[in-house]
């Protein structure tokens, strides 16, 4: 894991827990437009739509009794979509309202707040996502670490990725998609905090836009992977800053995920296990 991505399972810990898109106009305000849409997934809602089914025919069954928040993945779904509807996977049934997708920042550098978008939705091929305004100013009101401001969201990835899940899984649910702009323990503790505090009495699920390592050999990074995660284990925050600081990745590459190829992808693009 990066130390940039580190502050994204810190907020959930607080909480005590297992192309450039131009933007349109839509009901509610100002709707983002896809960034990544035939990059990291599917540009076509029918293709779009068969993949998500198709990882979660094949996800784990659920591992514990009503989650309160999940950390998954946001790599081109080719290298994480089976990954991702794991986790998804684990929240599935669930009467939620509200998804709560905290991001990792890629796009804006210096960014030190939580960054909560402020229009009123987020389009994807599946159609539009449309964002919880009241819960999003109640955060803004209850945060000072928090500020309303689209502009780091219109070309990050790491949120946009997992809507299409939140639409198949949760169609009648809102989101707020905030970006977290820095990996400072304390900043992340006082947000998780503050978003305890508003989704009380609300059936919210959070969702943690995270990846664990980027680029090592397999047998590195499950073992790199596994110490993080057992660190997380703890509900410790300390535990996992010190875990996270004692492993290093190594410099991603400049390419972007290729655009999408036709479906379906070749087995091997899944989990190791998982069928086609």
């Amino acid at each position: 894991m990066t130390i940039l991505q580190f502050g994204i399972p810190i907020v959930a810990l607080s909480l005590g827990v297992a192309t450039t898109g131009m933007a349109g106009r839509d009901r509610g305000g100002e709707v983002r437009s896809p960034a990544v849409a035939g990059q990291f997934y599917p540009e076509s809602a029918t293709i779009l739509k068969l993949a998500i089914e198709k990882f979660m025919e094949d996800a784990l069954p659920p591992q514990v009794k009503k989650p309160v928040a999940i950390v998954v993945p946001h790599a081109g779904y080719i290298y994480s979509g089976q990954i991702c509807a794991d986790g998804w996977n684990q929240v599935r049934g669930g009467a939620y309202d509200v998804v709560v997708i905290l991001g990792t920042n890629h796009t804006a550098p210096g960014l030190r707040k939580i960054v909560l978008y402020p229009g009123g939705g987020f389009r994807t091929p599946l159609g539009t996502a449309m964002v919880d305004g009241d819960l999003t100013a109640a955060l803004v009101a209850a945060s000072p670490d928090c500020a309303l401001d689209k502009g780091p969201h219109v070309r990050e990835h790491s949120v946009e990725v997992q809507v299409p899940f939140a639409q198949i899984l949760f169609p009648q649910a809102k989101i707020v998609a905030a970006i977290v702009g820095d990996a400072d323990a304390a900043l992340c503790t006082r947000f998780g905090n503050a978003l305890a505090s508003v989704l009380k009495g609300r059936r919210a699920v959070i969702v943690a836009s995270s990846d664990l390592s980027h680029y090592p050999s397999a047998k590195d990074a499950e073992a790199a992977d596994m110490k993080t995660l057992e660190a997380v284990a703890t509900l410790d925050p300390a535990a996992l800053h010190t875990a996270v600081r004692t492993q290093t990745s190594p410099p991603a590459p400049a390419a972007r995920p290729p655009s999408w190829p036709p479906w379906p992808p070749p087995r091997r693009w899944g989990r190791p296990g998982a069928g086609s």
